[in-house]
């Protein structure tokens, strides 16, 4: 039988390395990520809402809240929330303005971590939002409190900020 001819040996060509990469079925070298500018600051913004809600089978509001859409709007750098303090007071029609003082709740940065799935971070150009609910310990109805919300941040250079409600006045989310 007759012997077969052996395979021949390729030409020996350019490697990967003559063309740094950018030869067909060469791995290319992730590009290299730019470290933050160190004079960068974040742009952190805040949307509030206050209402009012009601529990399954009760005609009137159980429960007031706060919803808070918190955004990174400069697309820079990313930011921490690390806390938020949040006051719902009830309605007095004798005493104008805010009426008593329910609840004094501020959230950590854990508690709002695990709100959002672990972390409290929220990277560049990102928006997230927070809700929180309360009964009132005095047994009053919520309809018509009001609330105030601030939003405490620290963004990735160190920068710190916070964003601050203002007095607000309730929806009706029932």
């Amino acid at each position: 039988a007759p012997t077969p001819e052996p395979t021949p040996t390729p030409e020996p060509g350019p490697t990967c390395d003559a063309f740094a990469g950018m030869s067909a079925g060469c791995p290319r070298a992730p590009a290299p990520t730019p470290a933050p500018d160190p004079d960068a600051e974040a742009a952190p913004h805040a949307i509030f809402d206050h209402g009012y809600y009601c529990d399954a089978g009760f005609p009137k509001p159980q429960q007031s809240g706060v919803e808070i859409a918190i955004s990174e709007l400069g697309g820079t750098i990313g930011m921490t929330v690390t806390s938020i303090n949040i006051q719902l007071y009830s309605f007095d029609s004798t005493v104008p303005g805010l009426g008593p003082l329910e609840v004094d709740k501020t959230l950590s940065a854990a508690e709002i971590a695990a709100e959002w799935g672990g972390s409290n971070y929220i990277g560049a150009g990102d928006t997230r939002l927070i809700k929180y609910l309360s009964h009132f310990p005095s047994g009053n109805f919520p309809e018509d409190g009001k609330a105030t919300a601030i939003v405490s941040i620290t963004d990735d250079n160190g920068n710190t900020f916070s964003l601050v409600s203002g007095i607000m006045s309730q929806m009706d989310k029932c």
